[in-house]
């Protein structure tokens, strides 16, 4: 009785170990691109790098955009974008996953645009994408 005891207290160690090494593991993606457009609200020509990390773990998602820019006019641009999702899963239920952030441009570090995105996703209880909508460009407002 005592051996099953201590075999049943070790296990219950080993996995909450395994749990808690399994909470932490975090898988992360990172990418650069080159970026040539005009910027919003000035018309200035820009070129510059944008850049994301993703960062996945468990059931939650960081998305991190960031952008800087020099324009024809010399001005230095900057933009930034973070949403966090924590993703739920119902296994056999309907579920629904909303996220919303605000994105701000920068000229010369003063706010010169924003734009609210919106990422919605229906998923019917056969785990099956019903709705999905992903305003993503978002409509730039001038500041």
């Amino acid at each position: 009785m005592k051996k099953s005891g201590v075999l049943l207290a070790t296990m219950a160690i080993l996995l909450l170990i395994a749990s808690s090494t399994t909470a932490q593991m975090k898988t992360v993606y990172t990418g650069s691109y080159d970026y040539v457009d005009y910027m919003v609200c000035t018309d200035d020509l820009v070129t510059g790098t944008e850049s994301y990390i993703v960062s996945v773990w468990n059931n939650k998602y960081q998305f991190r955009y960031e952008g800087t820019y020099v324009g024809e006019s010399g001005k230095e641009y900057s933009w930034r974008l973070v949403q966090n999702w924590n993703w739920k899963t119902y296994k056999g239920k309907a579920y629904t996953e909303t996220n919303t952030a605000i994105s701000i441009i920068k000229c010369e570090g003063v706010p010169i645009a924003m734009a609210k995105t919106t990422y919605h996703i229906s998923v019917n209880a056969q785990g099956e994408v019903t709705v999905e909508f992903d305003n993503g460009t978002g409509e730039w407002i001038c500041l």
